[in-house]
């Protein structure tokens, strides 16, 4: 009998983006935006409060944004602002712009930086950081905080409701990379 085996990144010859098409080729995206889109209301919940006061035409991001929804919802509940949606899948941002109305689609890679430095009010990450840390590689998510950091305006807040599970014997923290914003 002989054992198959899957490539490893190191063997491979493509870029990090030409793994994640190859991992996503045969992705079931409307099971995956279902799952995501039930919880809705409560993800809204959870992170909403901890926007604070968003200034009129504030700019507010959803990294890993998917289907939209999210964002869509953060648009309906923050009038005055500017809500981006920011997704790496090009499936899910179509699938976003066919059902999102108020929403702004930003096609981009989560990890680094999408938006210009001292531009974002809010950036929140919401059932995205495991995304980030699988399809991207391990420090990712640490890459994707840093450049939020960057975006963020003087005063901006960062939310992130998960992040991707550690190890069994790696320390659970967070580690501030920077004062900015």
């Amino acid at each position: 009998m002989t054992e198959t085996t899957r490539p490893s990144i190191e063997h491979h010859n493509g870029s990090i983006k030409d793994i994640f098409a190859q991992a996503n080729e045969n992705r079931d995206y409307s099971i995956y935006a279902r799952s995501m889109d039930a919880a809705l209301i409560s993800k809204a919940r959870s992170i909403f409060p901890y926007f604070g006061e968003v200034p009129e035409n504030g700019v507010i991001v959803d990294a890993g944004s998917g289907t939209g929804a999210l964002a869509e919802l953060a648009a309906e509940e923050f009038r005055g602002a500017r809500v981006y949606g920011l997704d790496f899948s090009h499936e899910l941002m179509e699938r976003a712009a066919d059902s999102r109305a108020l929403m702004n689609i930003v096609y981009g890679d989560a990890a680094e930086q999408n938006f210009p430095d001292n531009s974002v009010d809010i950036k929140y990450y919401s059932t995205s950081g495991h995304e980030i840390e699988s399809f991207g590689g391990k420090g990712k998510m640490t890459d994707a905080v840093a450049a939020t950091f960057k975006e963020l305006k003087p005063g901006g807040r960062i939310v992130i409701r998960d992040i991707a599970k550690p190890e069994r014997t790696d320390p659970i923290y967070l580690r501030i990379l920077s004062t900015v914003g």
